[in-house]
C-alpha cells in the first residue's frame, strides 16, 4: 500500500468511526438517561454501532466486497473490546463519578486505536500500513 492509500484509508476511517461515535453515544448517553443499565447500553451499542461500521468501513473505508465472514470477524474483534468499553464506562461514570455525557466520549476516545486495529485485521485480514515494494 502506498502512503497515499494508506492516508485515504485514514481519512475514511476517521469519517466513519466519528458516525459511529455519534451512534454509539448516543444509545450510551440515551439508554442512560432511559435508566438501562451499563452493560445492556454497551452490548446494544457494540451490535448496533459495530454493524453499521462493518458496513462503512468495508465499502467505503477499505472497498471491500461485504461478506458474512468478515462482518463475523469484525463483530468478534469488536466484541473483544466490549469488557474495557464497560470498564472504562464504570471507571468514567461510578469511580470517577463523570456524568454520561462526559463518560461515554472519554470511553470513546481511548477505543479508537483498538477498533482501527481491529478493523483493518477484520476487512483486510493484515496490518501493514506501508509496503516497501508499492
Amino acid at each position: 500500500m502506498t502512503a497515499w492509500a494508506a492516508e485515504r484509508h485514514s481519512i475514511r476511517y476517521v469519517a466513519v468511526a466519528g458516525l459511529s461515535a455519534v451512534v454509539s453515544n448516543a444509545i450510551l448517553i440515551g439508554g442512560d438517561a432511559a435508566g438501562i443499565g451499563y452493560m445492556a447500553l454497551v452490548l446494544v451499542s457494540w451490535l448496533v454501532t459495530g454493524t453499521l461500521a462493518y458496513l462503512a468501513h468495508a465499502f467505503f473505508t477499505f472497498r471491500q466486497p461485504i461478506l458474512a465472514g468478515s462482518w463475523l470477524r469484525f463483530l468478534v474483534g469488536a466484541a473483544t473490546g466490549i469488557p474495557a468499553a464497560w470498564l472504562l464506562i464504570l471507571l468514567f461514570g461510578k469511580v470517577m463519578a463523570w456524568p454520561m455525557v462526559l463518560a461515554a466520549p472519554a470511553a470513546t476516545l481511548v477505543m479508537f486505536g483498538y477498533h482501527y486495529i481491529n478493523a483493518r485485521l477484520a476487512i483486510l485480514r493484515r496490518f501493514t500500513l506501508f509496503s516497501p515494494t508499492q
